[in-house]
């Protein structure tokens, strides 16, 4: 006769089969047996498809505030969550009506974007980098001419004078049309210095990543969106040459900090 499982390992094998975890992941963190778990599993369809039907579940409104609010905070993350959230509360309500919710108060689901953390090897490049700066002052900074490309597919650079013909160091990432031969060869025909060793996965150390939301954030106030790309490209240019001086200074002044 099989071992009678607690109510407690019971109730943490029914919230890892509403959030979606395999048998064999609920076995090992519970360790209940996977016969045990199954059974559970198909108690748990049974249930589900009992309730499947009939008028569709009103959630009081103080509910859908205390919600959107656990969201806004990250205490809740996905419509999973959202689930079981509201199923301790009593509610017996399905994904699809929590994400019908969580429309209707304002949010909606996607897929995350993987962004990777920085490996051990790039973190040291990232360090020694920084190390052989401090000495730089805002003069010296004041001589780069960052670059960088946005998500509006448009390539920049900003400089603390504007683009004139001065004495100035190129800053570009490692991507590999920069460290291309034919780039380099262009660089160096034409008499641009480049500043040297950018630290890989530093994006975050370019102050052009300011300017962009900046340009981003200009471009985001007009009342309407642009009618073509040449559109785009007019709108773009007047706000990009609307920045000045001024506007770049507070960007380089704080590179020795």
């Amino acid at each position: 006769m099989p071992k009678k499982v607690s109510n407690d390992k019971r109730e943490a094998v029914k919230s890892g089969i509403r959030s979606g975890r395999t048998t064999m992941d609920i076995s090992r963190t519970t360790g209940v047996s996977k016969w045990t778990i199954n059974r559970i599993r198909k108690e748990e369809k049974n249930i589900k498809a009992r309730n499947r039907g009939g008028r569709p579940v009103v959630v009081k409104k103080i509910t859908n505030a205390i919600i959107r609010l656990k969201l806004r905070q990250g205490l809740l993350r996905t419509d999973s969550d959202a689930q079981l959230f509201l199923r301790s509360l009593g509610y017996s309500i399905s994904k699809r009506s929590v994400r019908r919710l969580l429309r209707k108060i304002g949010f909606k689901s996607g897929i995350k974007k993987y962004k990777p953390f920085i490996s051990y090897t790039n973190q040291k490049k990232r360090l020694k980098w920084c190390r052989d700066k401090t000495s730089w002052t805002v003069e010296d900074w004041k001589s780069v001419i960052f670059s960088d490309e946005t998500k509006i597919n448009v390539w920049g650079a900003d400089a603390y004078y504007g683009l004139k013909n001065c004495d100035v160091l190129f800053q570009h990432d490692n991507d590999p049309k920069h460290k291309s031969r034919h780039t380099t060869n262009w660089l160096s025909d034409n008499g641009i210095s480049v500043l040297k060793d950018w630290p890989p996965q530093s994006p975050d150390l370019n102050p052009i990543e300011y300017v962009w939301r900046q340009l981003k954030s200009k471009l985001s106030q007009y009342d309407t969106t642009p009618r073509s790309m040449d559109d785009l490209w007019k709108r773009i240019d007047k706000e990009w040459n609307s920045f000045t001086e001024s506007d770049m200074q507070p960007y380089y002044e704080s590179m020795p900090k």
